[in-house]
């Protein structure tokens, strides 16, 4: 639940957020944590910060936990800060700069198959295989909120692709409005 300036941007429904503590819960439960990666399984926190806070007219509320991977040995040890670790997580998150030429290129490419699409004629397989590939890769720098969401758009964008090869552009068009759909409907929850 990404909603960064909320002034400006469409408010979130508290039940959407209470779904997603619901669902942060049930995974701790079971020792599993989404990422971007998928589901991971994690060791019991060693760390765990919440801070309610009331500035002017708004409130604030934020969540920290850490946890180890399930089967690391850095379970009861803070994990020691560094520039290059840092780095490195800033580098996978979705605003970096790699993270941003990715997209640029997966929404050039999905532009031009939809023109195609819309025209009917046949799209190119290189730039369909290379969205797929491109979509792929992109799922290292998905937010755990929105993965999962990500994933069931590639599933969309390779059904509108299988229907656009076999001329079945009804199907096709179908499978690229709800990309659209989805996508927009992501960046309103997300964004």
């Amino acid at each position: 639940m990404n909603n960064k300036n909320s002034t400006t941007k469409t408010p979130l429904k508290l039940t959407e957020i209470a779904r997603e503590l619901r669902r942060i819960a049930d995974e701790l439960e079971e020792k599993k944590f989404a990422t971007g990666a998928g589901r991971i399984d994690i060791e019991d926190p060693t760390f765990l910060k919440t801070r309610r806070e009331l500035k002017g007219d708004t409130a604030y509320f934020s969540l920290s936990i850490r946890m180890a991977l399930a089967g690391t040995t850095a379970r009861a040890q803070k994990p020691a800060k560094s520039i290059k670790t840092d780095k490195a997580r800033k580098e996978r998150s979705s605003g970096s700069g790699e993270a941003k030429k990715v997209k640029k290129e997966i929404n050039r490419l999905w532009k031009g198959l939809r023109q195609q699409i819309k025209a009917r004629t046949l799209p190119n397989p290189t730039d369909g295989k290379s969205l797929l590939k491109l979509w792929e890769n992109y799922t290292l720098f998905a937010e755990a909120t929105w993965s999962d969401e990500w994933r069931d758009c590639k599933g969309k964008v390779e059904q509108c692709l299988r229907a656009a090869a076999n001329e079945e552009w009804p199907e096709a068009e179908t499978a690229a409005t709800e990309v659209m759909r989805l996508t927009k409907e992501c960046h309103r929850q997300h964004k």
